[in-house]
């Protein structure tokens, strides 16, 4: 019976660790000059994500002659105009975090760096964006929460990476891109795993009892 309790154990982490292939990873590619235009331009993701992990590398250069040359994108469920998201200004010098609701993010900044120590000190060149169980997280790969950790955000999905809005500022990058990709593999697996846990402990438990019986019954 342990043989079989352990063998019914295998097979449960093999599903866990197959399941883990079929779920979505998403990159994409953006060119410097879709942030020098008021105009927006859409990214569509491979699928609907309802938590995910995603990464932003800025590897582009800012225009050094514009001061108020920035970066904008957003992380968002739609492309209507009462569309919710997160939003990303990033300066050469300053970089802020909005939590978009029906269109508007304007008076909702839920985090800001600036100063001398200034977003490359803190996040550096890759922002990690965290959402999972209805929390957002901000941070690097080595501190993902160092920025926000935790805000409460609720029943959002991300459909499509938003590049510029009608706040992006005309020649602000010269060269590059920045790179975004989003991941939920990990943490699909994780959320998995601990929904099967107590049927693993279940199963462990019965095959220490069942060993004892067997031992008692000799």
């Amino acid at each position: 019976m342990q043989s079989r309790t352990a063998k019914i154990l295998c097979i449960t982490l093999l599903f866990i660790c197959l399941v883990t292939n079929v779920y979505a990873y998403t990159t994409i590619t953006i060119p410097y000059d879709k942030f020098n235009t008021q105009t927006p331009t859409y990214y569509q993701t491979d699928k609907t994500y309802t938590l995910f992990e995603a990464e932003i590398t800025i590897d582009a250069t800012y225009n050094t002659s514009n001061s108020n040359a920035v970066i904008v994108l957003m992380l968002t469920n739609s492309k209507d105009n009462d569309k919710d998201g997160i939003v990303f200004k990033i300066f050469a010098s300053l970089a802020q975090v909005f939590i978009m609701t029906d269109g508007v993010y304007a008076n909702n900044k839920i985090a800001e760096i600036a100063g001398d120590v200034g977003w490359k000190n803190k996040i550096g060149n890759t922002w990690v964006i965290t959402y999972a169980d209805g929390k957002l997280s901000i941070g690097n790969s080595t501190d993902k929460d160092v920025l926000v950790s935790n805000y409460a955000y609720s029943n959002f999905e991300l459909n499509y990476v938003q590049v510029s809005d009608g706040s992006a500022v005309p020649k602000s990058l010269t060269s590059g891109n920045v790179y975004v990709s989003i991941d939920d593999s990990m943490l699909q697996t994780e959320t998995l795993v601990y929904a099967w846990i107590p049927v693993i402990v279940t199963f462990a438990m019965l095959g220490v009892v069942l060993g004892l019986l067997k031992k008692v019954t000799k």
